[in-house]
């Protein structure tokens, strides 16, 4: 309920936003421009929210010629209708019902909306916890997927064997899979705690 009454307050009583063209630096070179055009207390609720109840995944299929990429949020069944209007305010993925586990989950897989909306979010407004950590991972394998296709277009080229590895190693320091953090990582995220009081 009162995330429901957040983000009715969020996008009801804030100003749209543009970035420059160069808000996402290291995507520039992929004709990834600017975050979507909402609110900016919206996107600041949503990262807040995210480093909560997020998930950053990454897939790389069984026969190691490709990779895929996942975010999603889980909420309790009763909850959906906040990320329902997650869906809508982003215009990407879906909100789909898990009976068995009594939970809604907000999936975003297509590729062009990760790296078109979801990563710029992330990199404008970083994540405060430890999921900073799982984000940096996802976007550095998006990073080496990007390099190893052609962006927007249906061509597809295989991943090399190398690229396939850093990819898997990135998979496994992220979420349940980072055993220890350490003092470099520690510091970084110090660093970026910012509350606005």
């Amino acid at each position: 309920m009162w995330a429901n009454f957040a983000l009715f307050n969020f996008v009801n009583n804030s100003k749209l936003i543009n970035l420059p063209d160069n808000s996402v630096k290291s995507l520039s070179s992929h004709n990834i421009k600017s975050l979507p055009d909402v609110p900016k207390q919206f996107l600041q609720w949503f990262v807040g929210f995210v480093d909560a109840e997020g998930c950053f995944s990454i897939y790389p299929n069984r026969n190691g010629t490709s990779v895929s990429f996942e975010f999603r949020i889980n909420l309790h069944i009763d909850d959906i209708g906040v990320l329902k209007k997650i869906a809508k305010i982003l215009d990407v993925g879906v909100v789909r019902i898990n009976k068995d586990r009594n939970s809604a989950v907000f999936s975003v897989k297509k590729f062009n909306d990760i790296v078109r909306v979801i990563l710029p979010i992330f990199q404008e407004f970083p994540l405060q916890t430890t999921k900073y950590l799982d984000f940096t991972c996802f976007s550095e394998a998006i990073l080496i997927k990007l390099n190893s296709e052609s962006f927007g277009t249906k061509k597809i080229v295989r991943i090399s064997e190398t690229d396939l590895i850093k990819i898997k190693n990135l998979r496994a320091n992220m979420n349940s899979g980072r055993l220890t953090i350490d003092k470099e990582q520690l510091d970084n995220l110090t660093k970026r705690v910012y509350i606005n009081v």
